[in-house]
Formats: structure tokens, sequence, C-alpha cells
């Protein structure tokens, strides 16, 4: 431990937030740290025995249950980003939500979702497989995009209005141009799903100015939401159908097969 660092001591068990914040800069100063111009980030970040968390990233240290893995513990950093797009989404007592992707993150958002109050969820993939983890962690109806219309699904469900929020966990301009299909007038798409560089999409503008579309992009999370994540975790935030496959670091080569696969939700290398 650092000379100075007195918030933890050698043998703690400990999480830590991989960015930190300047706190001074445009986006700081406006309440949106994920955008700071100035960010420390852990390095290295992971596949590595060992990390240095630099002077910075020290205040994002928080402390784990004793109950708790260093795997659900690491999660926190995927939590936290799905808390962040929860309250992008803004779901409402009885809203209707559609969910286009049901990998790990994608059924990280189905018990939020469930305890914010949405009445429907409707759960969105092209694997029945993974459909039917999403029933089993709370989703009301599942679609499998290859076999149902999903816009005209959502629709029956709502009395031909669509669906409250969209939130859109894939990360493919098929599965984002989806969203505009499924979603109601005045309602929100979350854009979750990070996609690859270059990636574009055509789009009728017409459909955000005549539908008065709220469209929100969400990608990591604020200290103080990632502190919440950890929170959770370490209160019991059950991540058992969640983390499916560990794999030592020696035999990392082997996560370009297993990550794939439809049964793996969430791959952990274990140092």
């Amino acid at each position: 431990v650092g000379e100075g660092v007195t918030t933890v001591k050698v043998g703690d068990r400990i999480t830590v937030d991989p960015v930190a914040s300047c706190g001074h800069c445009f986006y700081c100063e406006n309440n949106e740290p994920t955008h700071c111009l100035n960010q420390t980030k852990l390095s290295p970040g992971g596949l590595a025995t060992y990390t240095r968390i630099a002077a910075p990233l020290v205040p994002g240290i928080v402390g784990l249950a004793d109950d708790v893995s260093y795997e659900e513990g690491a999660y926190s950093d995927t939590l936290g980003p799905v808390l962040q797009g929860m309250e992008k989404a803004n779901v409402r007592h009885g809203d209707t939500v559609v969910l286009i992707g049901c990998g790990g993150v994608g059924l990280t958002f189905i018990p939020l979702l469930k305890g914010a109050g949405a009445a429907q969820i409707i759960a969105a993939d092209v694997e029945d497989q993974a459909l039917a983890a999403a029933e089993a962690a709370g989703a009301t109806h599942t679609v499998n995009t290859l076999r149902q219309d999903l816009g005209t699904v959502a629709r029956d469900l709502t009395q031909g209005r669509g669906a409250d929020v969209v939130v859109e966990a894939v990360g493919r301009a098929a599965t984002y141009r989806l969203c505009f299909d499924v979603v109601r007038y005045a309602g929100t798409i979350v854009g979750f799903g990070g996609c690859p560089p270059g990636t574009t999409m055509e789009l009728d503008p017409n459909l955000i100015h005549y539908g008065s579309l709220r469209i929100l992009g969400t990608s990591h999370c604020s200290p103080a939401i990632f502190r919440r994540a950890v929170a959770l975790i370490n209160a019991g935030f059950d991540l058992s159908h969640i983390i499916t496959h560990r794999l030592s670091l020696e035999d990392v080569h082997q996560a370009i097969e297993v990550f794939p696969q439809v049964e793996c939700k969430t791959l952990v290398i274990m140092p």
C-alpha cells in the first residue's frame, strides 16, 4: 500500500472503479464524469496476476462483503453501467419494456426492471436458449426475432401503442434500428450496446421528430453509481446465472472459443 493511503490495508478484499474522473473539467463540473477529459484508467485492467491502482483511482476502492467472491466483485464494472442505464430508462410502475439482447447484460437488466415496477418485460433474442434464461430471470414475454415480428408483439401487448421503454443491449445496427419499430410515441430508447467502430444505420428522422422520442445513450457510470453497484452485490444481488464461465489466466486463449457460445453469459479470467 502506497505512502499516505489510509483507507485500505494489505489483505483487504476490495474491488475498484476502473475509471477516475478529474473533477474539474467541463464535463465533471456539469455532472457528466463519464465524459471526463482527464480520465485515469486502471492499467493493466485485466488478464494480469497483479495490477497497480494509481492514486486518482484510490477513492474508487470499495470493500467486498466476506461472502462475496472476487468474480462477483469484479462484476460491479458491469452492474454499475446497467444501473446507470436504468436511470436513463426512468421506468415507471406499470410500464412495458422491450429488452433486446439476452446475454449477461440483458439478464442483469431484467430483475432491475422488475424492481422498478415494469408490468411487462418483453425479452428479444435470436437464440431460444438465451430466451429461456431471460424467462427464468423474470421476463414476462420472450420473442425470437427470427420467427416473430417484435413490433407486432409489442403492439399486441399494449393495445396498439408499443413499448414505453426499449433497451438495446446487443450493439448492432440492426438491433438499434429495431428499437424504432417497437417504441411508442413519446417513448424512450436506451442505447446500452456498444457497436463496432464504423457501424452506421439508416433511419428516417421523422420517426424521432413526429414520434417525440427520447433517445439516450449510456456507457460506464458515475462514481456514485459504481458504489451503488457494489452495495447491491454486497447485499446479495444474484449473479449465479450471469457469471457462467471461468478460465485460468494460463488458459486465456480458450476464451476465443468459449465466450461466443450462447450459454456463456459472463466469462471471468481467474489470475
